[in-house]
């Protein structure tokens, strides 16, 4: 069968380097279809290869379906069929891989004319699949007191009981793209405790977020956040199966959805109307590629402080009537733009990264006079 195959079916897409660099897991080589005397060793090794594929499209799609969903709204033309052709991987059990790949492929050369693909994936929070910003902190007996006070007062439903010798799993669901800060107190005696997020895609995935036995929620609040791409479900473990006595848990699970950078929206929007004067026509992707460059250059500009006075008389449409934390937007394009300047390799962000390249908090808290002033 393999040896009537056409080859090229089995490379793997071409991909350029800028996309290889946003993917964390590396690129897998070809399915060899060579075909041996020993068929059991042939057909373990070509599994093996498909697995690797597979692997290394689901995350390309849980970074880039976003991503294509954002150009849709903006009008780029294909953006439609191919958001369709992402819910027929994600949703239908019987596309084979040569099908996936030829959609991985058509996707790729989408997005090959946007150079600066590896900040808009950033600013538009797709890097990665799931992120436990805080695995859990204890927080002092002060907090716990008033943490469950305010529970019993407010929340009085949030609550669960494991009775003696039993163990007893607590589910919350969760959607797609968004932040979850949970917390957790025992009203008496501590707790054997394990979380965990597991989505619920055809190939089942548990990240694990804390664990940890006789944890002092009697005396002490356990709190912890993450970021999920995916819709799934938060499970809270507490196992008493040792336990004489039951344990009253008091939790509370706060829910947002992921942040938008309105400045980038706005600046895009802005320039998009001054080039383009029907903002819901098809858009070329030559000429969003464009546009979306001219953004990222006008917030470097901004960043730098070589604006031009009628620029920054442009901005004043990005804030009408629209609520924006201003410092918080620019500390994030100051991050973003680190990005650039590492030659687009994968950055840890943190308030050391930016000082180290100069961006400390004066320079933020000049561009926000800036932009408040303006």
């Amino acid at each position: 069968m393999f040896t009537l195959s056409d080859p090229q079916r089995y490379k793997f897409p071409v991909t350029p380097l800028q996309i290889l660099a946003i993917v964390s897991i590396d690129r897998p080589n070809d399915i060899d279809i060579s075909v041996t005397d020993q068929k059991e060793t042939f057909f373990y090794c070509f599994i093996q290869q498909v697995v690797k594929w597979l692997e290394w499209f689901d995350e390309f799609i849980d970074i880039f379906q976003h991503v294509i969903e954002w150009l849709r709204a903006r009008k780029l033309q294909r953006a439609e069929q191919l958001l369709s052709d992402i819910h027929t991987i994600k949703d239908d059990s019987a596309t084979t891989v040569i099908k996936m790949k030829t959609i991985i492929q058509y996707i790729v050369e989408l997005l090959k004319p946007f150079k600066n693909l590896h900040r808009l994936c950033d600013l538009l929070n797709c890097m990665k699949s799931f992120e436990n910003v805080d695995s859990g902190t204890l927080t002092g007996h002060d907090q716990w007191k008033s943490y469950i006070e305010e529970l019993k007062r407010v929340h009085m439903n949030n609550t669960f009981t494991v009775n003696a010798h039993f163990k007893h799993e607590h589910q919350q669901s969760i959607s797609a793209r968004r932040v979850v800060h949970w917390s957790l107190a025992s009203e008496k005696l501590e707790c054997n405790i394990s979380i965990e997020y597991r989505i619920n895609t055809p190939r089942t995935m548990s990240y694990k977020i804390f664990s940890g036995e006789k944890v002092p929620l009697e005396k002490k609040l356990l709190q912890g956040e993450f970021k999920t791409q995916q819709s799934g479900n938060l499970i809270i473990t507490i196992d008493n199966e040792t336990g004489r006595a039951p344990r009253t848990i008091w939790y509370q699970i706060k829910i947002m959805p992921f942040s938008t950078c309105h400045l980038f929206d706005g600046v895009f929007s802005m320039l998009r109307q001054q080039h383009f004067q029907q903002s819901n026509e098809n858009i070329q992707v030559t000429d969003l590629s464009d546009l979306i460059d001219r953004a990222f250059e006008f917030i470097d500009s901004l960043l730098n402080g070589d604006i031009t006075l009628e620029d920054m008389e442009y901005l004043k449409t990005v804030f009408h009537d629209k609520n924006i934390d201003v410092k918080e937007e620019v500390k994030i394009l100051f991050s973003n733009r680190l990005i650039a300047n590492n030659n687009r390799q994968t950055t840890v962000t943190t308030a050391t990264n930016i000082k180290s390249q100069g961006q400390n908090e004066q320079d933020i808290e000049q561009v926000c006079e800036w932009l408040q002033t303006y």
